[in-house]
């Protein structure tokens, strides 16, 4: 691929459009990196709001390609195939990126971006995006006008990521974000080994046989059990209203830890994290179960009698098949 041209002459096509992003993370610079330039981080945050990367690719070098494919929810897929032309841990990274109208779909438009990563006080990073278009089609006008908005709902999701991240040498630890006043965590013992549990929350199957509260049904389960992975699960009421919530996997650990996003469809922009862990008690499971981000104290107790419920549910069950 011959180097892209940094300042091409703008045109009516959307060639020489610019966006800039900065976005300060509560992060340490070399956890940010780590999170652009890992092919399973990069899974979990990559894309707007409500899509996945079923394929990523990354040969993090000067010259390296790079390959992702983000789905929508509809299952629509679009290809980017891109080459590193900048490559300065942990300061620096340069890319171009050329879009696809799906797979061996026709070309859509392509663009160089530059990130950098500065730190700041020794625990934040303050990111700017700067991507500028170097070649673009008329089809691509929707992907233009959306642009700087996917990168946004990209960046939201990355701090989702990093705020279950935690550096601890040269290690990842994965921890849940804590706020007292409105984080929720339950525990709860089940007379079932962990891997029994585990295959409770991540079988579609087992998933719907427990999912709701006393009084709703689970009615359908769909699940992608891998790091960027999608998830969702319907419950019904006694009045035949479906009530669905999904999400994106963020870390699976069996039969140990599952990160995942939560939200609830009617309210995509809510959207938190539900970090679960299994530890083995003489053949029994601790399952410790923490929701962080929920906003307000009423959200929290509401949540909890839901969830709580729904644990009396998955108790029943593995009695049952333990």
């Amino acid at each position: 691929m011959t180097t892209p041209e940094l300042h091409p002459t703008p045109n009516d096509l959307g060639v020489g459009k610019e966006v800039t992003i900065t976005r300060i993370f509560d992060a340490p610079r070399e956890l940010v990196y780590d999170v652009w330039t890992d092919e399973r981080h990069i899974a979990s945050w990559f894309g707007p709001r409500s899509f996945t990367n079923p394929v990523v690719e990354m040969d993090v070098r000067p010259g390296g390609r790079m390959v992702i494919h983000m789905q929508a929810p509809d299952g629509s897929v679009f290809p980017s195939v891109g080459t590193f032309t900048d490559v300065t841990p942990p300061e620096r990274l340069a890319f171009t990126s050329a879009a696809y109208a799906g797979v061996g779909g026709p070309f859509l438009l392509e663009d160089h971006t530059t990130i950098t990563f500065t730190e700041r006080a020794g625990r934040t990073t303050e990111l700017t995006l700067h991507a500028v278009v170097t070649r673009s089609t008329p089809e691509a006008a929707g992907a233009l006008d959306g642009m700087e908005q996917g990168w946004n709902e990209s960046f939201d999701k990355l701090a989702l990521r990093l705020t279950n991240l935690s550096v601890r040498g040269n290690e990842h630890e994965h921890i849940a974000a804590t706020d007292p006043a409105t984080d929720l965590v339950i525990t709860r013992a089940f007379a079932a080994p962990p891997d029994l549990v585990f295959q409770a929350w991540t079988d579609p199957d087992c998933l719907v046989r427990w999912w709701g509260t006393s009084d709703m049904t689970g009615t359908a389960s769909e699940i992608d059990l891998r790091a960027g992975g999608a998830w969702r699960a319907c419950m019904r009421s006694p009045e035949g209203v479906d009530h669905w919530a999904g999400g994106t996997f963020q870390d699976i650990d069996p039969p140990r830890r599952l990160v995942m996003t939560f939200a609830w469809e009617a309210m995509p922009a809510a959207e938190t994290v539900l970090t679960v862990t299994f530890d083995e008690r003489d053949g029994a499971t601790v399952m410790t179960f923490r929701h962080s981000g929920l906003t307000t104290e009423a959200s929290r107790n509401g949540h909890a009698e839901g969830w709580s419920e729904s644990f009396d549910k998955l108790a029943g069950r593995l009695a049952a098949i333990a």
